[in-house]
């Protein structure tokens, strides 16, 4: 039965017992007398509030003692198939409200039933129904695969811990096994699947959590492009075995952590062609996922969940209250309380709910109120095992409370705290809390000196049974105060995130290492400046630059001014502000090391040490546009390379005096094919692959475009096999000059588009740029000029932001172009006036470039002779810089004009080209 009671003492001082009194107790144990042997009956009404779980057979009315009507009862059977996988709390409530999110949810199905997938985003604070329209989303996809990850608190600085449990089930091989067994397992498995991604088995070791053998195709690509790859794989592989319609959940995605969610990102590329329905929850708060955030941003449906509208707000009260009768007043009350939070208001409403004046004020206290009321070792238990977490195993807990007679974990216990916590049907003998509200409240019901000894407990129990799993060891050691510990777990958790390439990972542990080394003075400097620069290392692959700058410093402060290690760091200082664009900055950090290493005893660690500085001193006047100040230096690097017989450095020196003297319009060859035999020798694929595309950029300016696109292809395979994404991107950009500067205009357009995708997604400023500068010189030549007029203003503004001055000349120089293209000589002439001003050093095609416009300018304003003097200065600068297509183009303004000899040549050049159309400038010549 159901219903108040009355406890106390009852009886004489000698025979006193603690019991309970009234008209329930009665009815309770009238109903139990009057029940067969092994039948259990219940009255009707508690049977009804239980939510009617179980079967059962109602009884006809009975007759009681002191009771004058009839009472109802039914005779309990066996539990419901649908009370075993519902939640603790009875009947599910009716769902109010959330009517637009239904139907955006509704919508968001079907398009998956035909082939075309979408992601949906429901964020909100906790207890706001987020997990109810994701259950309704369940409903809705009943005929569809379900797949459901799970993020947890702690494993937010676990590199692909959502995703581990879902791909080791997907793929059903045994691991662990060993290096080499594993991927013997791995490789037989992916055969089956797709036997492409057999040479990739070893990268899956990352997100499985096992040692993976390696193989060459692995070995050749660069590490900071194996994540990259990674996702690849992962992306192929689910496209395979997920290829009918599938629903995929993840929950509590701000918890996320970076690995996961980048690969997330990769996964919601495909989805416009793959029939996934992902759904992610979280809360607005925190880190994690968030699909316009990030690189690429993603386009997805994101349903902001609000308060509940007051008539549904009272509509939930009304039907979580049950039978319980509320006065206008009470629904008054725990409307007001409850701020329109559904599981704020439910719990308010609930039969068990608090009195008007005992009401909390947030759905933190309410939780925290019925914990109170536990009895003290379910209590304790309760809290001791939140400091494990949302999720924990119940041997582990039982191992931390052994000895412990304040709490026990058996599974009567366990029982007993269904409302709080359930078995996770995922694992085998592990929990979970119902609701991390549940956990939150827990463990903030812990002293903070409690706290730190069940962390520290924790990290003494994981210790011996997962000696293995330092991220947890990590995390316990950290809070449990045992700073050598945490030392010692932090700096091996973050080297093992750093091999699976999840920088932001390891760069937590990281920190949470160097925050330990204040508090153990037994660890030296040597090994603290080491973590510091790891850290920095970590910070800029994940393009956080200003912290990597900071991290470099924290270990150079650490160590002796002019040692070898400093000098090494400066180096990377350089290289640092270089990926920043700061060149300035770059140029003082190379001149300072230079200083120090002046000062360094050995020659010939002297001369490696200058030998790299100089070199960083070459990229950075490059990249300004300084051509003699890096061919000065690249023959520094060339003397200081050879003296030690360092051919990797005498490689890219000679490759940069190539590139350099080429795009110069210098007489000098020498350097000419240089490079590449130096990195073949050595095994470099990427600078094999650098040499090969320079090759291909002389090649296009001498005019064999044949020879420039296979070369240029060679290099792109080479990029792709080492997985160089950015650099695959300029290739392919490379490609696509050529196709536009031939007028297949389509063709070119789309590797614009590609190059300019693959670089946004890796974040690479530079490169972006040029794809822009390339889009729009192109839509120029299309007659689309106020588009082309915004890509190549953004092109040219950043690449002014970043101090880069040839290229933005070059962008310039291009909208001077679309100018004269669109018949706006004034314009035309102005704009490449400003392109002259901004760089310091044209190369000659530039050169050619800006008087052919200049000329066209004259012809639209009638002023031929002018006109002619600046297409002669055009062919002068085209002809000293080898630069056949400008040429090309010179000579066919000119024979344009009606000289027959320039309109020949003109023909000559456009066919040994293969240019199937020129975009032809307007121009009015008087009696023309």
């Amino acid at each position: 039965s159901e219903g108040r009671v009355f406890t106390g003492q009852v009886g004489a001082p000698f025979r006193r017992t603690y019991t309970i009194l009234g008209d329930t107790a009665a009815l309770a144990a009238r109903l139990m007398a009057k029940a067969p042997e092994d039948e259990i009956w219940v009255a009707a009404s508690a049977y009804e509030r239980g939510g009617a779980a179980f079967d059962s057979t109602e009884l006809e009315p009975l007759q009681l003692k002191g009771k004058s009507e009839p009472q109802r009862a039914v005779a309990l059977g066996e539990l419901g198939p649908e009370a075993e996988k519902g939640e603790a709390g009875g009947e599910k409530l009716p769902f109010v409200d959330r009517e637009r999110e239904r139907a955006v949810l509704g919508a968001a199905v079907q398009p998956v039933r035909l082939g075309f997938g979408t992601m949906v985003e429901l964020i909100g604070e906790p207890g706001i129904g987020k997990s109810r329209l994701a259950d309704e989303l369940r409903e809705n996809c009943g005929d569809m695969e379900q797949v459901t990850l799970r993020c947890q608190q702690y494993e937010s600085a676990t590199a692909y811990h959502p995703f581990r449990p879902f791909l080791r089930s997907l793929l059903d091989v045994e691991l662990n096994g060993g290096g080499e067994h594993n991927r013997t397992v791995l490789s037989e498995r992916l055969t089956t699947i797709d036997g492409e991604l057999v040479p990739w088995a070893p990268l899956l070791g990352a997100p499985l959590d096992v040692q993976v053998e390696t193989t060459p195709e692995v070995d050749d690509l660069d590490p900071s492009f194996r994540r990259a790859r990674l996702h690849g794989v992962i992306g192929t592989l689910l496209g395979k075995m997920l290829d009918s319609p599938t629903l995929l959940v993840f929950e509590d995605v701000h918890w996320m952590d970076d690995a996961s969610s980048d690969l997330l990102r990769h996964i919601g590329t495909q989805l416009p062609t793959k029939p996934w329905l992902t759904c992610t929850t979280r809360r607005a708060e925190g880190d994690g996922f968030l699909a316009a955030e990030g690189t690429p941003p993603l386009p997805a449906l994101t349903l902001r969940l609000e308060p509940l509208p007051p008539e549904d707000a009272k509509t939930l009260i009304r039907a979580a209250a049950g039978e319980r009768s509320l006065s206008d007043d009470e629904l008054a009350a725990i409307f007001d309380r409850g701020a329109g939070n559904p599981l704020f208001l439910q719990e308010l409403a609930s039969p068990e709910g608090e009195g008007e004046e005992q009401m909390p004020d947030t759905v933190e206290s309410l939780v925290a109120t019925r914990i109170d009321r536990l009895a003290p070792g379910d209590r304790a238990l309760l809290r001791w095992a939140s400091v494990l977490g949302v999720s924990f195993s119940g041997s582990l807990i039982g191992a931390v409370l052994e000895g412990d007679s304040t709490a026990a974990s058996d599974s009567e216990a366990w029982d007993r705290l269904g409302e709080f916590v359930e078995r996770d049907p995922d694992v085998a003998g592990a929990f979970r809390f119902r609701h991390a509200l549940i956990r939150d409240g827990a463990y903030e019901g812990l002293s903070f000196k409690r706290r730190r000894e069940l962390h520290a407990r924790i990290a003494e129990v994981l210790e011996l049974s997962d000696p293995e799993g330092v991220e947890l060891l990590s995390l316990h050691s950290h809070r449990g105060e045992r700073w050598p510990a945490t030392w010692r777990h932090s700096v091996s958790a973050g080297r093992r995130a750093q091999a699976k390439w999840a920088n932001l990972e390891a760069a937590e542990f990281y920190q949470r290492a160097l925050d330990a080394a204040e508090h153990v003075p037994e660890i030296t400097v040597e090994e603290i400046a080491e973590v510091w620069e790891s850290l920095a290392d970590c910070l800029q692959l994940a393009g956080r630059f200003d912290d990597a700058a900071a991290a470099f410093e924290g270990a150079r402060r650490l160590l002796p001014e002019d040692s070898i290690e400093v000098i090494e760091l400066m180096e990377k200082e350089g290289a640092l502000q270089k990926d920043m664009g700061s060149y300035d900055e770059a140029i003082r950090r190379y001149d300072s090391g230079l200083d120090a290493a002046d000062r360094v005893p050995d020659e010939r660690a002297r001369t490696r040490l200058r030998a790299k500085l100089n070199f960083g001193l070459a990229e950075a006047h490059f990249r300004q546009g300084h051509f003699e100040d890096c061919i000065e230096r690249c023959n520094t690097v060339v003397e200081q390379a050879l003296e030690i017989e360092d051919d990797e450095q005498l490689a890219w020196a000679y490759m940069f005096l190539h590139m350099v003297h080429m795009l110069s319009g210098s007489d000098e060859r020498a350097f000419r094919g240089l490079a590449l035999p130096l990195f073949e020798e050595r095994g470099d694929l990427k600078g094999q692959a650098t040499a090969l595309n320079n090759l291909g950029i002389e090649a296009y300016y001498e005019g064999d475009w044949e020879k420039a696109l296979d070369v240029y292809e060679q290099g792109r395979r080479l990029f792709e096999r080492i997985g160089d994404v950015t650099n695959v991107a300029m290739t392919t950009n490379n490609i696509g000059e050529i196709l536009s500067d031939q007028g297949r205009f389509d063709e070119a357009g789309e590797l614009f588009e590609e190059a300019r995708r693959a670089v946004d997604s890796a974040g690479h400023r530079a490169l972006s740029l040029m794809a822009r500068m390339n889009l729009g010189r192109l839509a120029a030549r299309q007659g689309r000029f106020d588009e082309a007029q915004t890509m190549l203003s953004e092109a040219a503004d950043g690449f002014h932001e970043i101090d880069a001055a040839s290229l933005e000349e070059e962008a310039r120089a291009r909208i001077a172009e679309a100018a004269v293209l669109a018949g706006d000589p004034h314009r035309a002439l102005r704009e490449a006036d400003v392109a002259e001003l901004t760089g310091e050093a044209s190369t000659p095609p530039l050169q050619a470039l800006l008087h052919r416009v200049r000329g066209y300018a004259h012809l639209q304003q009638s002023r031929e002779s002018d006109a002619i003097e600046e297409f002669q200065r055009s062919l002068a600068a085209a002809r000293s810089g080898d630069a056949l297509y400008e040429v090309a183009l010179t000579v066919h303004a000119l024979g344009r004009l009606g000289d027959s000899n320039a309109a020949a040549e003109a023909k000559a050049l456009l066919d040994r080209l293969d240019i199937a159309q020129v975009a032809e400038v307007p121009f009015w010549v008087v009696g023309r």
